[in-house]
């Protein structure tokens, strides 16, 4: 009876064969499965937060005075910058039209005067193991985070680096989450869960802040763990966690767009 095998060289090649597609899709399901992943911890992040929300307004007494203008709901044109100093920073905003250009009504944006005392009643309602009140870097809050000036440099298509008066002419409106100022002056909190809130500016005030869902895991990166976040007026005049748009980086997911995934019951 004549048997059949297969030669050495046919054995290597069906080998290389499948080491060339093992190549080719096993990176993809990495990828896929680590979106997954993330997905999944921002989903759970995103329900925290809205817990923390709500008993801390149960809490608070009534809802409190702590966020943006909801869509269609803000009475003032938009705001013009008077122009730029020496290092980029906007010398200041007035509403569109007033040839006075004086400066902008305190509740141009919002409401922020229980921002203070909120901010304080939703940490009491989460699980805090660790905080860092300015320098979290250096004490081990937060790990080395980009901001939204490292943002700006990577999306520069031109042929020479920005510079920094061009950095900060282009995150003037939203300096607090400049990456010195994230990693030296803002306050940080690490949950019993390992994910981290991060506040804009020096004190954590809910009407703006940052979170990152896995904490030190990485990749600590805006739009992949790393997400900003407001609080909104709702129509029915209570307060609510939306999610920021404009902080993500290369092929980075908004919060604003995973919460609609949520929302929709979409893959990641």
């Amino acid at each position: 009876m004549r048997k059949f095998a297969f030669t050495l060289a046919e054995v290597l090649i069906t080998l290389g064969i499948i080491g060339v597609v093992a190549a080719m899709t096993i990176p993809t399901l990495i990828s896929n499965y680590q979106k997954q992943a993330l997905f999944s911890q921002f989903k759970k992040a995103y329900a925290n937060l809205n817990q923390a929300w709500k008993l801390a307004s149960v809490d608070f007494g009534y809802s409190p005075k702590c966020y943006y203008w909801g869509i269609g709901q803000n009475p003032y044109p938009s705001a013009v910058c008077k122009g730029y100093d020496e290092n980029g920073e906007c010398t200041g905003y007035y509403l569109s039209g007033d040839d006075s250009q004086a400066p902008l009504p305190s509740n141009y944006n919002g409401y922020f005067g229980d921002c203070q005392a909120f901010g304080n009643a939703i940490v009491k309602n989460l699980k805090v193991v660790k905080q860092c009140n300015g320098n979290a870097y250096a004490d081990g809050c937060i790990p080395d985070y980009p901001g939204n000036d490292t943002i700006a440099q990577e999306n520069n298509t031109s042929d020479e680096p920005l510079s920094q008066t061009e950095i900060n002419k282009a995150t003037t409106g939203i300096n607090g989450f400049r990456k010195q100022k994230i990693l030296e002056q803002s306050q940080a909190f690490v949950l019993a869960d390992g994910s981290i809130l991060i506040s804009y500016g020096s004190t954590f005030r809910p009407h703006i802040f940052a979170y990152d869902v896995n904490g030190m895991q990485g990749p600590n990166k805006w739009g992949y763990d790393l997400f900003d976040f407001r609080t909104r007026l709702a129509p029915d005049h209570t307060t609510g966690v939306i999610g920021g748009g404009s902080l993500k980086q290369k092929n980075g997911t908004s919060s604003s767009e995973m919460i609609t995934k949520i929302a929709k019951n979409q893959k990641p």
